[in-house]
């Protein structure tokens, strides 16, 4: 036996249409504010962390200090000024109690030069590599853009 289907009014079929919609429409706002505080939160947190001089490398998912292309951040640079001030204050008299005689200071003299050379020679491979990453990352992007489908 067949049962005679149930035909609705179009008016009762809007209103009902109206309510899921505007149930649907309040759920997407509700969850929209989550996403939105999840998103500020995350962009929060990288705001801060640049701007006290650490990124996160996004092959490994860790966070490390930031030395692309020379950048500081101003805590890195105020931290390196206050330790400056620190070895140049402390530099004389320790050197002074060494260079009471004269070989002692030109050995001291030479051991800078050396220490000096060897960190310079460190920086400018740092740097070098620092630019080639970035200059790598750079032409994997455009690659990427030309290889799309």
């Amino acid at each position: 036996m067949k049962t005679k289907k149930e035909v609705k009014p179009l008016d009762t079929l809007r209103a009902e249409y109206e309510a899921e919609l505007r149930a649907m429409i309040n759920q997407r706002l509700g969850n929209l504010e989550s996403i939105v505080d999840n998103v500020i939160e995350k962009a929060a947190f990288e705001i801060v962390a640049n701007a006290i001089g650490v990124k996160r490398d996004r092959w490994d998912d860790v966070w490390e200090v930031d030395h692309c292309n020379g950048r500081r951040s101003a805590v890195a640079e105020e931290l390196g000024k206050r330790a400056m001030e620190q070895v140049r204050e402390t530099i004389p008299t320790f050197v002074g109690q060494f260079t009471k005689k004269r070989g002692m200071k030109i050995a001291l003299q030479r051991e800078f030069d050396e220490q000096y050379e060897r960190r310079l020679m460190n920086a400018v491979r740092e740097a070098a590599v620092e630019m080639a990453n970035y200059d790598a990352e750079e032409a994997i992007a455009a690659f990427r853009q030309i290889a799309k489908p």
